[in-house]
């Protein structure tokens, strides 16, 4: 990236870019800041201010509905040719995998494959997200309500009680 075709595209002056960053090292810096502060942080903590372990999943679904998708694929792909968007890449995908692993074991405690489940769930998103732009939110949702309906099945199968109420048929 560079500096002069970033301001072109955001339609400001190089001498204003320069106000408020010190360089593009310093713009990524302050970008992926604000990306992992401003939008994964309130996600995680939307989320976990719902108690109900199948709600909360449920909240996850919508939440996922939210995220600039887009922007977020981009920054994968940024991740593979700069080292620091790569870190920040990680950093995000692992509060967002413990995000997902915590909202499993809500539903079904001790679950020894919580953490394939939470792969599974976040790979769904990023699959998405690599798959389709712009991506289809209905496909997106229908998705991951079948992992929903799928992890609260197991949990009941594990508890050994009946299967909860499916969150959407199969079309």
């Amino acid at each position: 990236m560079q500096v002069v075709k970033l301001c072109k595209a955001m339609g400001v002056t190089t001498g204003s870019f320069y106000n408020y960053f010190r360089n593009l090292k310093d713009f990524t810096a302050q970008f992926l800041k604000s990306w992992r502060q401003n939008l994964t942080k309130q996600l995680i903590e939307a989320a976990e201010q719902v108690d109900e372990p199948g709600e909360r999943l449920r909240k996850l679904t919508a939440l996922a509905m939210t995220v600039p998708h887009e922007a977020e694929a981009a920054i994968r792909a940024w991740s593979k040719v700069d080292p620091m968007v790569l870190a920040t890449q990680q950093e995000v995908d692992e509060l967002r995998l413990g995000l997902i692993r915590r909202a499993v074991l809500l539903v079904s405690p001790d679950d020894p494959q919580a953490d394939q489940l939470a792969n599974l769930g976040l790979s769904i998103v990023v699959g998405m997200q690599q798959l389709q732009s712009p991506i289809n939110l209905d496909d997106l949702r229908w998705s991951l309500d079948q992992y929903v309906d799928m992890v609260l099945a197991r949990a009941a199968q594990r508890a050994g009680g009946k299967r909860s109420k499916p969150t959407r048929a199969w079309n």
